[in-house]
């Protein structure tokens, strides 16, 4: 299983100001299998993504988490969860 997040914004943001998390769940019981960290740009970008990956068979979903710095702290937004994947 193969879970991305996402984060994008125009005009660029400073660099280290906008993050990811990738994380991925059991759809059975909802049981967080992959917390991938957070990862924080390193250049002004209009863009950043992190993946991660779970390899066991099984159905699973991915619902990531972006950070991005709002003058005194991250204010964090979790991403819309992924439909199920079976594999």
């Amino acid at each position: 299983m193969q879970g991305l997040t996402y984060i994008s914004s125009s005009p660029g943001i400073p660099a280290g100001w906008m993050g990811v998390n990738c994380r991925i769940f059991q759809s059975s019981n909802n049981a967080l299998k992959v917390d991938a960290g957070y990862s924080f740009t390193t250049l002004t970008a209009t863009g950043f993504e992190k993946a991660c990956y779970y390899g066991v068979h099984g159905t699973f979903y991915s619902y990531g988490v972006t950070a991005l710095y709002n003058g005194s702290g991250n204010t964090y937004t979790y991403t819309y969860r992924s439909p199920d994947r079976s594999w």
